[in-house]
């Protein structure tokens, strides 16, 4: 293999793998976004159900807004994997050569 090949092929791994972090910061954002609403949620409708405060339509609208926001994240979040599954098909990588290159910083 030429060097520049190898050069060529590291650069790519490296690539990669910068796209796969942009694709995992993307999940765990919408994953603690989803719990926070879920126990947001729960704990709005077991006050609102105790009888300590009422349906609104603020309220309704806030549920809106973090709705749409966690619909942002989640579409940004299949977008990065998808650009990283292309990447990756496009360059003949595998996911152990992008697993390792993260290992190795």
């Amino acid at each position: 293999m030429s060097r520049s090949r190898g050069s060529r092929q590291y650069k790519a791994v490296r690539k990669a793998a910068s796209l796969k972090r942009a694709a995992s910061r993307d999940l765990i954002v919408l994953v603690v976004l989803t719990a926070v609403c879920l126990v947001g949620i729960f704990i709005y409708s077991t006050l609102m159900f105790g009888g300590v405060i009422e349906d609104t339509p603020v309220a309704q609208g806030v549920v809106m807004v973090i709705a749409v926001v966690i619909g942002f994240v989640s579409l940004r979040h299949s977008k990065d994997r998808r650009a990283l599954r292309d990447y990756m098909d496009a360059h003949g990588l595998t996911d152990t050569e992008v697993k390792e290159c993260l290992r190795m910083g």
